[in-house]
């Protein structure tokens, strides 16, 4: 039953709160001082870590960003793909259930 309801749950994604925005000449950066790192964003990532200060899925994030004016759904899902797989492997996100 637990496994149906798995399959049936879209992942949601939220920040992982390891990090601090700062501004980076026009971009926007994250520092996360126990790895001392710094990765900057482009705006598409930017946007996308902005809005996982709550969980999102996939979906409604595709949804809300298309709402800024993306200029085709297929560029936009394929850079939210990208954006969520390297703020995940930098565990700057997390999945959470």
């Amino acid at each position: 039953m637990c496994d149906d309801l798995a399959e049936v749950m879209p992942t949601r994604y939220v920040q992982s709160g390891k990090g601090t925005l700062k501004q980076v000449g026009e971009r926007q950066a994250l520092y996360v001082k126990e790895t001392r790192s710094i990765h900057v964003f482009n705006v598409t990532a930017f946007l996308l870590y902005q809005c996982l200060e709550e969980p999102l899925d996939r979906s409604t994030l595709v949804e809300v960003l298309g709402e800024l004016g993306a200029p085709d759904q297929t560029t936009l899902e394929s850079d939210i793909d990208a954006a969520l797989a390297t703020l995940l492997e930098h565990e700057l996100i997390r999945a959470v259930e």
